[in-house]
């Protein structure tokens, strides 16, 4: 053993953490742990923001349903190909020309068009505060962005 006089000059212990820093250095952890505990299902349940927007549109039927009803007017006239949608020139995904030139891939981009459209305006006319409409926001731009025929493998 060796006594305090043998110790090094400028050897420096640290003082012991406080349960403060000790709470901090664990947060990671015990996050972990509930993740595992609960497992991966708890990330499709339903949060409060969503709820909210469920009953937000709930509450306006008549807009909800009239989205809807755009929305089917407007996969009409995607299926006649009378549709003018298309993707905003600065959009670098549809850039290679068959996204324009082959019929069929030109209605499916407006399609994905007309639907992130869509849902975008459905959580705007929700009546979100602040908040849990960005949350909403958030998860429902993600969800257009992966349903893009530009992430599909063919």
């Amino acid at each position: 053993m060796s006594s305090p006089s043998s110790a090094i000059p400028g050897d420096v212990t640290p003082a012991p953490a406080g349960p403060e820093e000790v709470a901090d250095q664990a947060a990671p952890l015990d996050a972990l742990l509930i993740d595992a505990a609960l497992g991966p299902l708890r990330r499709f349940v339903p949060n409060t923001s969503t709820a909210r927007f469920a009953a937000g549109l709930a509450r306006r039927p008549r807009t909800t349903g009239r989205r809807l009803r755009d929305l089917v007017g407007e996969f009409a006239k995607v299926g006649a190909g009378t549709s003018t949608l298309a993707p905003p020139p600065q959009d670098r995904r549809f850039t290679d020309p068959a996204w324009a030139e082959n019929p069929i891939l030109r209605r499916l981009v407006q399609v994905y068009l007309a639907t992130g459209e869509t849902a975008g305006r459905l959580v705007a006319d929700a009546g979100l505060c602040g908040r849990d409409e960005q949350r909403v926001r958030f998860l429902v731009d993600n969800v257009v962005e992966a349903m893009s025929p530009t992430t599909c493998r063919w």
